[in-house]
């Protein structure tokens, strides 16, 4: 689930054709002005389109239309994307009438001539092919018709989770009142537009096409299962609250030193940092908090299983897949491949890791030096903060920036050996002091210095993370959403317990209303059996009287009885 601290500078509507779009997409463009918004036309390559967002990407705070997800590389953070999907079976025949009505359609002349199983089958339209998946995995029509993969379906889940509010069709009003109270809209007055008519309802459609359309959209009716949870879940997460109520600030780092970092450079909007050894782009995160908060900068790191992270959830920062040292150099990188961040430069720290059990792949990488950073990098941007984790490369690194010329706000550096406090810096702190930087605090793990020209700052390195700074951790924060949504399924589940008790009882009544019902009707059965014998032997007797039989049984009956009353011997 996606998490939203701050109000997003760009909004990205993904809008899938056929999902109520037209009607959202205008109710959007009343929250921004003209200069603001950029819509895609598909007559327009696009490339062209990423190119007028790349190069605008501070002026246009709204972007829609038929465009896969991916679109967010290229815009100015934070962001966030908004998309509405519908139920496939009524989207795919939405689709086809609409394109059978719409005569300004390049594909109409054909469309208009072909029964809807021929629309299906034909890829006239990859919209028609799993539409929803297509987009919102990022493959759009680069995958062949009929020929999308369940690669791209949880790529599409994931998208869904982790960067969109998701709204549906069938629910719009609430998902509009959602949207509206997440984002801080006033005005939630829409006009239906774009609608299709004369098409059919859903039951209505023949199961020889119903099966044509489940054939091309099986991926699509999985995400829209997927979907209607995310949905529902939205509604049941505290990290989805409003922007203006949401007030604390969520560490990710190993040993909050994002807190610190925060109180010091709060008052600085889209600041500048750079992370030499970042390792995991989320997890122990030094930067992440920052990122959130339109902040962007520059991420170090050599090992390429990270790198590949760090490019795919940092997309508006550049990171390199480089190590640092005091000169340019091929060198062995020590990989620890279970996971952690204690991959190294320094063979005698793999040595230690392999004989804690950790497995370890040797690999080179190319170093270059933090002065060429700033040559070719930063150039003349500020650079807030600069924080140093690199696992006994410390000396190295620090040696090879031009202090005097480039000059970070406030540097920190993990000074002891890895998980130990063995303090490191009387190896490489010289070189700090000695360029005007004063050592002004330690988190027991990091050191912190500050510029001089930067001095103002030091007041807030007086204390360490505390109450005051109304933060909670990740850790924290996420086992208290996992919490809240444990109880709301909790109370879900007790509500549904309650409905299927309360119908339980109500058959329990039906059954004993059937009961007494099958009593009566026995009754009546009975009843009717006995009126029936009754109406049958007066048909009979009317029938004796009919023939002229009645004298003949009436004497036959006498002598019945008279041999009854005969003594017997």
């Amino acid at each position: 689930m996606i998490n939203i601290k701050t109000k997003p500078h760009t909004l990205i509507f993904l809008h899938i054709p056929k999902t109520a779009g037209v009607t959202f997409g205008e109710f959007l463009a009343k929250q921004y002005s003209e200069t603001e918004m950029a819509r895609y036309k598909t007559i327009v390559p696009l490339s062209e389109y990423y190119w007028q967002i790349y190069q605008h990407r501070d002026e246009f705070r709204f972007l829609r239309g038929h465009f896969p997800f991916g679109l967010h590389q290229f815009v100015r953070s934070p962001f966030l994307y908004l998309t509405f999907l519908r139920d496939p079976i009524d989207r795919a025949t939405s689709l086809y009438y609409f394109f059978k009505e719409w005569d300004e359609s390049p594909i109409y002349e054909k469309v208009r001539k072909m029964s809807f199983i021929e629309f299906m089958e034909s890829g006239i339209s990859f919209f028609a092919d799993n539409g929803q998946v297509r987009l919102l995995s990022g493959a759009g029509n680069k995958q062949a018709y009929g020929e999308c993969t369940r690669e791209m379906l949880t790529a599409a889940k994931e998208n869904l989770e982790q960067y969109f509010l998701v709204g549906l069709v069938e629910e719009f009003d609430k998902s509009l009142q959602f949207f509206a109270e997440v984002l801080g809209w006033s005005d939630t007055h829409y006009e239906k537009q774009n609608v299709t008519s004369n098409r059919p309802a859903k039951e209505e459609i023949p199961q020889e096409t119903l099966a044509i359309i489940k054939k091309y959209n099986q991926l699509d009716l999985e995400l829209y299962e997927f979907a209607k949870k995310l949905f529902s879940r939205q509604f049941t997460t505290e990290m989805l609250v409003p922007i203006s109520n949401q007030d604390k600030f969520i560490s990710y780092a190993q040993n909050q030193e994002d807190i610190v970092l925060w109180r010091a450079l709060k008052h600085i909007e889209q600041g500048f940092y750079i992370d030499a050894g970042a390792w995991s782009p989320d997890a122990d995160s030094v930067t992440r908090a920052f990122y959130e908060r339109g902040w962007h900068g520059i991420n170090i790191e050599p090992n390429p299983t990270w790198h590949q992270r760090l490019k795919e959830r940092r997309p508006n920062d550049l990171n390199l897949p480089v190590l640092l040292s005091n000169q340019e150099e091929t060198l062995e990188f020590y990989i620890n491949t279970n996971e952690t961040g204690l991959s190294t430069a320094d063979i005698a720290y793999a040595q230690k890791n392999q004989e804690n059990g950790y497995q370890v792949e040797k690999i080179s990488r190319q170093a270059i030096t933090l002065n060429e950073i700033w040559e070719t990098k930063v150039l003349d941007r500020a650079v807030h903060f600069l924080k140093i984790d690199v696992e006994g490369a410390e000396e190295k690194v620090i040696a090879g920036n031009n202090w005097q010329k480039n000059r970070p706000w406030i540097v920190l550096v993990e000074a002891t050996l890895p998980n130990t406090q063995i303090p490191t810096h009387d190896t490489w702190e010289h070189f700090l002091l000695e360029n005007d930087y004063k050592y002004i605090y330690s988190d027991g793990l990091n050191r912190y210095y500050l510029a001089k020209e930067h001095a103002e700052l030091e007041k807030h390195f007086s204390l360490p993370p505390n109450i005051f700074d109304n933060f909670e951790t990740a850790t924290y924060a996420k086992a208290k959403h996992e919490r809240t949504l444990f109880a709301a399924q909790n109370q879900q589940l007790s509500k549904e317990k309650q409905q299927l008790s309360k119908e339980k009882h109500q058959l329990a009544n039906e059954k004993q209303q059937l009961i007494q019902q099958n009593a009566r009707l026995k009754q009546e059965r009975s009843a009717a059996s006995r009126i029936l014998v009754e109406l049958e032997k007066t048909r009979i007797y009317r029938l004796i009287r009919q023939v002229g039989l009645w004298e003949w049984i009436e004497h036959d009956i006498q002598e019945l009885d008279f041999l009854e009353k005969e003594p017997k011997n």
